[in-house]
């Protein structure tokens, strides 16, 4: 009788203890705490970040031309001009010149004398005579036979020499020149005939 009395008593211990281990089996499962969920980004947050940076806009080069103007030439055109005169006879003389810049105030002038006529016929000379400014010089021309109805142009020197006009002094340059006929032409008695005037340059070279 006793000891179905403490088997009542003991049994409804073991339920309820057997309850708390049913219920502490239910949590027995770690919980991993350092886990911590992702938020997720939004759309406008979202980058490509192995996309390539690009690069920035090609800009023109710049060119200083230097080159052309070390190749372009220095100098300038040369200054051209005529010279003409009158003997009152059938023959004259006459002057083409041309003047090269050679530096600001310096040039080079070339001047070619010619003798203008009908048919003639007339030996070798070398007593002419040429002068332009200080540059003075003495000539030969050579035999001239020359046959027709038709005025022409013979030359008879060539003279090439530099002259440097000084600050704002005036840039012309007297001429005068002369060649020996000795005879008649035409009917008319011409012993030296001559020519007269100026070689004027302008404008400044440099």
């Amino acid at each position: 009788m006793v000891k179905d009395m403490k088997i009542k008593r003991i049994l409804p211990l073991f339920l309820l203890l057997a309850m708390l281990l049913c219920a502490c089996g239910l949590n027995t499962e770690p919980t991993d705490t350092s886990a911590t969920p992702e938020t997720p980004l939004l759309p406008d947050q979202i980058s490509d970040t192995t996309a390539a940076t690009p690069a920035p806009p090609t800009q023109p080069v710049a060119t200083t031309g230097r080159e052309d103007a070390e190749t372009a030439p220095v100098g300038r055109e040369p200054i051209r001009g005529e010279i003409s005169s009158d003997s009152g006879t059938k023959l004259s003389l006459s002057m083409d010149w041309i003047a090269q810049p050679v530096s600001e105030n310096r040039y080079r002038i070339t001047v070619i004398l010619y003798l203008n006529s009908y048919s003639i016929f007339v030996g070798e000379r070398s007593d002419g005579e040429l002068a332009v400014g200080s540059h003075r010089t003495t000539y030969r021309s050579d035999k001239i036979e020359y046959e027709d109805t038709r005025k022409t142009r013979i030359a008879l020197t060539e003279y090439t020499f530099e002259h440097e006009f000084s600050g704002t002094a005036t840039r012309a340059l007297p001429v005068s020149a002369s060649w020996h006929f000795g005879g008649v032409y035409a009917g008319t008695p011409v012993d030296w005939i001559s020519l007269a005037g100026f070689i004027r340059i302008d404008r400044a070279a440099g």
